[in-house]
């Protein structure tokens, strides 16, 4: 049985959804593995590599469409490639995984372009449809497994989510089968910067969530307010283009550069936040509306070729560019990056209106077939299923610490101090369950971090730090370093709460990232005990800018008779750092508690310690270096108390 008449353009749309869907979850799959490509193979090859994949989408083109234009035929067989890639991805390991994900994720770029050219057909209304759709299912269901993604779960749910959507847009994809080849909207690459500000910015909750400092649960009102607000516009009768354009470019800069670092500040910069994401993301998805309408005909595959290379390139480059900075700063903010992406995508949709009214043609209106019955159902079936994935998410990664905690007197608390390159494993898995296993059977009470992602792309996008807090029934407290999205955190067990949580930036000196502590108060037997975590700059020449950040460190933190400084400080023994924190009056937890003979990096053959624990004006217990590569870096656990009165 064959979709017909003015289905089929619905159809299309939603089959857009579930393809873009699938498309992210591999683009951010990808993430940790150009980071793992980048530890093993160098900045440059990585670079190489991802823009290699990224670009490929048209070799997928012209083997999908043959000779052939944009038919039915050639939807079954992109959808289905996709369907195979990203199963074998799911059930893959290692090597093969990795390899299996970059092939996948051109495929599905691939097949985004295709299925959005059939869609075009019917207007750009319907392309955006689908576009909104796949972004917020995708942020939604992303929200609902915790914000680490099926892809990295193994088991049988996430099998059967996988299976399902795929299922289902082989079923709607074989329906279209007989779908004759007709022409389809020109620029179809402006998909490219809107994909890549969905996956960064406005469909990322765990990026309003660190850029607001609000919890992940209500960054939750942000994504289902930027839908509601597609859903509106594109039911209107056309675009109001320009007003979109100068919101979206208002609201990318207003997301990044309002707020402050290493926090974001006050409780309206939050509120500013989450309503510019919101504007940002509804804005995109009209702006793709007008964008994917210019008139249409017949084109060769060269064209649509270049339009898939060109979605698949304006997704990674921003990215790419963007956390280059990190490593070689591009002498500018990087946040200039993502808004040039907006701006492209500004550009190009007011290029496309003027284009149309010329041919006495105006953009974006929607055709009949949009707001057709069929049409209504599956944007309302859309904007249901979104809100109560989003609702299920929210209560998912709620904090699930109790309110009422009982007094448990806690004499003697187990540390732990560990880097958790954000998140990403020595052989590029995403290992949180791993992590949050190890700090767990350690049965630390106070838990410094470094190294934590709360967004960022290499990391797989996700919220680690919540769904760590989460699983370990722990609160925390996080700061910025590089960005909002990567910095340090300190992790507390309810029977052991940190007060006055400060936070302090660290001297850039010779950079290339800017570095940041946390501290907190833990009280014992009357006495404050202050708790740091630290990262300190990473290249081994750079000792004068490390000891300009251990200046920053005491003078920004209150640290004073008693405390416990945990940190990744990037200084071997006998180095001036380490000789400075002796000098005053600091012991090493490792040197005189544990094995001075025990190293921290890599984990899986590690001969160098970069990590460290000192402590001063408590009693330090057994200090021991753990064995774990959940992360390339192991983790140092020791236990202190409030030292004895001397009754003398």
């Amino acid at each position: 049985m064959h979709i017909s008449g003015r289905r089929i353009g619905v159809a299309l749309s939603v089959l857009l959804s579930l393809v873009v869907v699938v498309s992210i979850e591999l683009v951010k799959f990808t993430g940790p593995q150009v980071d793992f490509l980048m530890n093993t193979r160098g900045l440059i090859v990585a670079a190489l590599l991802a823009l290699v994949t990224y670009a490929s989408p048209a070799i997928w083109i012209f083997l999908f469409t043959g000779r052939r234009g944009v038919g039915g035929t050639n939807l079954v067989w992109a959808v289905m490639a996709l369907a195979v890639a990203r199963v074998a991805v799911q059930v893959s390991s290692g090597s093969l995984r990795l390899i299996l994900g970059f092939v996948a994720v051109s495929i599905g770029l691939a097949t985004i372009t295709l299925v959005a050219a059939a869609t075009s057909r019917f207007g750009g209304v319907l392309v955006a449809r689908g576009f909104a759709g796949g972004v917020f299912l995708s942020a939604a269901l992303s929200l609902s497994f915790g914000t680490l993604d099926v892809i990295w779960r193994p088991g049988f749910v996430a099998g059967a989510v996988t299976g399902a959507i795929v299922a289902l847009a082989v079923a709607l994809a074989a329906r279209m089968r007989s779908l004759p080849e007709q022409p389809y909207a020109q620029g179809l690459w402006a998909l490219g910067p809107a994909l890549s500000l969905a996956i960064m910015v406005f469909a990322n909750p765990a990026f309003t969530s660190s850029q607001a400092g609000i919890p992940l649960w209500a960054a939750t009102v942000s994504l289902l307010a930027a839908f509601l607000l597609a859903t509106v516009l594109l039911r209107s009768q056309g675009q109001p283009t320009l007003l979109l354009t100068l919101v979206v470019v208002l609201a990318t800069a207003t997301v990044y550069f309002v707020p402050g670092w290493p926090q974001p500040g006050a409780a309206l910069v939050s509120i500013i936040v989450v309503v510019f994401v919101a504007l940002l993301g509804g804005g995109v998805c009209g702006l793709v509306a007008v964008a994917t309408e210019r008139s249409q005909r017949l084109s060769s595959r060269r064209r649509l070729a270049g339009a898939a290379s060109g979605t698949g390139l304006l997704v990674i480059l921003p990215t790419l560019v963007f956390q280059v900075d990190y490593d070689i700063p591009l002498g500018f903010p990087n946040a200039f990056v993502i808004v040039t992406a907006a701006a492209l995508l500004c550009v190009y949709a007011l290029y496309v209106e003027r284009w149309e009214r010329r041919l006495g043609h105006r953009a974006s209106q929607p055709d009949p077939s949009a707001n057709s019955r069929s049409g209504q159902l599956a944007q309302m079936g859309a904007l249901v299923g979104v809100a109560v994935l989003t609702v299920i998410g929210a209560f998912i990664v709620r904090p699930t610490v109790p309110d009422e905690i009982p007094e448990i007197a806690v004499s003697q608390a187990r540390v732990l101090n560990w880097n958790l390159h954000y998140g990403v494993s020595l052989d590029g898995d995403l290992t949180w369950d791993e992590m949050a296993e190890v700090i767990s059977d350690s049965g630390a009470h106070i838990v410094a971090l470094q190294e934590v992602s709360r967004g960022w792309i290499l990391g797989g996008g996700g919220d680690m730090l919540t769904y760590l807090a989460n699983e370990l029934g722990m609160e925390y407290a996080f700061v910025g370093a590089a960005d909002l999205q990567f910095g340090n955190a300190l992790l507390w067990n309810p029977m052991t709460p940190l007060t006055d949580i400060e936070r302090t930036a660290l001297a850039y000196g010779d950079g290339p990232q800017h570095r940041s502590a946390i501290a907190g108060t833990w009280v014992s037997s009357g006495i404050d005990i202050r708790f740091v975590s630290a990262h300190l700059q990473h290249r081994e020449s750079n000792t004068p800018t490390r000891m300009l950040q251990i200046a920053d460190l005491f003078e920004g933190l209150d640290i004073d008779s008693s405390a416990v400084v945990m940190g990744d400080f990037n200084a071997e023994p006998g180095w001036p750092e380490i000789i400075h924190f002796e000098s005053q009056g600091f012991e090493s937890a490792v040197d005189v508690y544990g094995d001075p003979n025990a190293m921290t990096y890599p984990a899986t053959d590690p001969t160098y310690r970069i990590d460290w624990t000192f402590t001063l004006g408590v009693t330090t217990g057994e200090t021991t270096v753990l064995d774990t590569e959940a992360s390339d870096h192991l983790p140092i656990l020791s236990s202190v108390s409030v030292p004895a009165p001397n009754l003398n």
